[in-house]
C-alpha cells in the first residue's frame, strides 16, 4: 500500500505544473477571445448571427421553434431562430407555479445576468407569460460533456482532459469572483462548444 501512495503522489505532482501551464494557456485564449468579441461588438452589423452577442430587442414573437433539445423535472430547452436574421439560440422554459417564477430559475437567471465570461453560458434576454417564464441563451452546439465523452470511442488523453479542467477552472474562478458559489458541477452541466473549442459551465 505505501508503493501505491507514493506512486499516486507522484503522478499528481507531475501533473500538477501541466495542468497549470493549460490554465495559462487557456488564460490567453480567454484574452485574445475578450479581445475578439469588443472589436466584434464594435464592428458587427445587426444581421450578423452571433447568438453569444446580447440583443435586447428581440422578442419572443420573433423566435421560431425548431426543436427541442433538452429535458429536465421542470424545464424544457428548445432550439430556436430568429425569423428575421436566422440567428440561433437556445430558449429555456419553466412553468410558474401559482403566477410565481420558481425560485431555482430566477436565481439562475440573476446569476447568469451578472456575468460576461467566455467560458459562462451567455444569456441573450429573459421572457415571461402569464403562465411561464423563459431564458434565451447562446447556442453552444457541441451537446454536454457527460455526452461527448460517451460518444468517443476511448478515453481523454491527458491533453483533453487537462484542456477541460482548466477551462473549468477558468469558469468558476469568474464565478467566485462574484462571490458566487456553484454546487451542481458535473459533466451532464458542462456544455462544449466544439465551433470554438471551449467548455461552458
Amino acid at each position: 500500500m505505501p508503493a501505491a501512495t507514493t506512486t499516486a503522489s507522484k503522478t499528481t505532482s507531475m501533473d500538477v505544473p501541466f495542468i497549470c501551464s493549460s490554465i495559462r494557456s487557456q488564460r490567453s485564449r480567454f484574452s485574445s477571445c475578450a479581445s475578439c468579441c469588443m472589436k466584434a461588438s464594435a464592428v458587427s452589423q445587426p444581421n450578423e448571427r452571433i447568438s453569444s452577442r446580447q440583443d435586447t430587442k428581440v422578442s419572443l414573437q420573433d423566435l421560431r421553434p425548431v426543436r427541442v433539445i433538452g429535458t429536465g423535472a421542470f424545464s424544457t430547452v428548445r432550439l430556436v431562430e430568429h425569423a428575421r436574421t436566422g440567428v440561433r439560440y437556445a430558449l429555456k422554459s419553466v412553468k410558474k407555479h401559482n403566477g410565481e417564477t420558481p425560485p431555482e430559475m430566477k436565481n439562475e437567471c440573476a446569476i447568469l445576468l451578472e456575468n460576461d465570461h467566455p467560458f459562462v453560458l451567455r444569456v441573450v434576454k429573459t421572457f415571461q407569460t402569464a403562465n411561464r417564464v423563459a431564458m434565451l441563451t447562446e447556442l453552444v452546439t457541441g451537446g454536454d460533456l457527460h455526452a461527448a465523452i460517451r460518444t468517443i470511442p476511448c478515453a481523454l488523453t491527458s491533453e483533453q482532459a487537462q484542456f477541460y479542467v482548466a477551462s473549468l477552472i477558468l469558469a468558476i474562478e469568474a464565478v467566485w469572483d462574484r462571490n458566487i458559489v456553484y454546487r451542481d458541477l458535473k459533466p451532464e452541466n458542462v456544455m462544449v462548444g466544439i465551433e470554438i473549442g471551449r467548455a461552458h459551465v
